[in-house]
């Protein structure tokens, strides 16, 4: 921290003793370091898999009571587990979409899923216009000066603020980057915050002052503009009411682990877990699309589907260890 009116340091503040990074680092990898964020990858992939399980679970019970679906979102009657399971259900279906909007969001900008999300959008030609690696004086098609003028930091200035001001952003903050080599050109990105509609990339030719290239929120492509209004909604950057929202979507995450929670101690045999075994006639009977959207999670989600085979491989291991004790239990 500096005094502003005498340039003199009064004080320091390590980055990890700020609030806002230090819940940034408990929300991203639990405070554990980038070698741990899978952790929380895990934990996203897996909500994922409970949301849709739970809406599949609790929408066709509903209408097997004689009602339709949506009788799912209405809390009934009942004391004890079923209550629980009311409002589990209730709270669970109605704010099922909001977290699927958190998850996702949240996964695409993951170190593994996020890996392959980008990925996705760089095949399905949908990932942000990149910075040209060729881009040089000259580029606008003009002759440009020879070497040794250059255009004042002012006339650069000047020229992005009226590109920014016709994108309809004039109060936004401005990044300037100098040009590199006497080739170069400047590069200017609008700092958006939260307007991702108002993000705008400006290339000037270091010479002229000229504009030679332009890339905003219309060349963008759809997931890339998803994907630009998604994470800042992600991180609340939207306001006040942004922040409410998030806050809710959490407090329902929470109920829905502790009423889980609830529900299978108060069912639970006393003594035991009451961990149910999957039959072989069980895993018979899922069907085949099931099979492959499980095996797509595993290869888009790649810490599901690694914690998904070892889930895989204790059952394996439990079946086996069944099969071999049932001739000592008949005899």
């Amino acid at each position: 921290y500096v005094n502003p009116y005498t340039a003199q340091a009064v004080g320091s503040l390590a980055e990890m003793e700020r609030f806002k990074t230090w819940s940034k680092k408990l929300h991203s990898s639990a405070l554990q370091g980038n070698g741990w964020r899978w952790l929380i990858e895990l934990a996203a992939s897996w909500m994922l898999v409970m949301l849709a399980t739970g809406i599949t679970m609790a929408w066709p019970r509903s209408r097997a009571q004689g009602g339709p679906g949506w009788r799912a979102l209405l809390p009934h009657g009942g004391r004890g587990r079923a209550s629980w399971r009311a409002w589990h259900v209730t709270v669970g279906v109605l704010m099922s979409g909001l977290l699927l909007v958190v998850l996702v969001t949240g996964l695409t900008w993951s170190r593994q899923a996020g890996d392959n999300f980008r990925a996705a959008q760089e095949a399905l030609g949908q990932a942000s216009p990149k910075w040209p690696k060729d881009l040089r004086r000259g580029g606008g098609g003009k002759q440009s000066p020879e070497p040794g003028s250059h255009a004042s930091l002012q006339t650069i200035f000047d020229t992005a603020r009226a590109e920014i001001d016709k994108a309809g952003g004039p109060s936004l903050p401005l990044q300037m980057t100098p040009p590199k080599g006497e080739n170069g050109v400047w590069r200017v990105d609008s700092l958006v915050g939260n307007q991702p509609g108002l993000r705008l990339t400006l290339g000037l030719d270091a010479h002229t002052g000229r504009l030679i290239y332009r890339s905003g929120w219309d060349e963008l492509p759809l997931l890339a503009q998803a994907t630009a209004v998604g994470i800042p909604f992600h991180r609340a950057e939207f306001g006040a009411w942004n922040q409410v929202v998030l806050a809710l979507a959490a407090l329902a995450a929470m109920f829905a682990v502790v009423s889980g929670v609830v529900m299978w101690w108060q069912r639970r045999p006393n003594g035991r877990l009451a961990v149910p075994a999957i039959t072989v006639r069980q895993v018979r009977a899922v069907p085949v699309w099931l099979w492959l959207l499980t095996l797509a999670m595993g290869f888009a989600l790649p810490v599901f589907g690694a914690s998904l085979a070892v889930l895989v491989s204790f059952e394996g291991l439990g079946a086996v260890w069944r099969l071999r004790r049932l001739p000592s239990v008949a005899a």
